[in-house]
């Protein structure tokens, strides 16, 4: 009875564990030059990110050639809590006079967490820009010299992932106490 409890348990943590996958938008389906559409990708309020497709040095995408900027305060907003995880950046950095980026994220209105910082080099490498977070997050601002940087690659696991993400959590306690 302890061993099919035990598959049981296993079983489940497996099937939760297909919703915790993260959700990365790579922009790939957008062609062109355009503001970003409110809605997309699970982001309710783009802000004032643009997104384009053709060739930029240094302002590279990571993945394919589609990649967003920005000409404001660098903030988006999800339609639902997530877990945010980050996103690739490219561009200009603090040797070129510009400032590194960081996130400041927030949840219902406060901030809940900064991130550390990433000093670009303008030489074509992309950089992974972590979150350092694990909690809910509704609102996402990027610091640093808006129209500086490129973004591509957002990272995030939306709430019913996260609440997969948890409910595994308690499911390996639940374990670990029954042994």
């Amino acid at each position: 009875m302890r061993v099919s409890k035990f598959i049981i348990a296993v079983g489940a943590s497996l099937a939760l564990a297909g919703f915790a996958a993260g959700t990365v938008l790579d922009f790939e389906d957008l062609v062109g030059q355009a503001a970003m559409e409110d809605g997309y990708g699970g982001i309710g309020d783009w802000g004032d990110w643009y997104y384009y497709d053709w060739d930029q040095f240094p302002y590279v995408p990571h993945s394919g050639i589609v990649r967003l900027y920005n000409t404001g305060d660098g903030h988006f907003t999800f339609e639902e809590p997530v877990i945010f995880q980050g996103a690739w950046f490219a561009g200009y950095g603090t040797g070129d006079g510009f400032s590194p980026i960081s996130w400041a994220l927030y949840y219902e209105g406060d901030l809940v967490h900064t991130s550390e910082s990433i000093d670009m080099k303008p030489d074509g490498t992309t950089y992974w820009l972590e979150s350092g977070y694990t909690g809910w997050v509704d609102k996402v601002q990027v610091q640093g010299s808006h129209g500086f940087y490129v973004m591509d690659d957002v990272t995030f696991v939306p709430a019913p992932g996260a609440v997969a993400l948890l409910g595994l959590g308690v499911l390996g306690l639940a374990r670990r106490r029954r042994l």
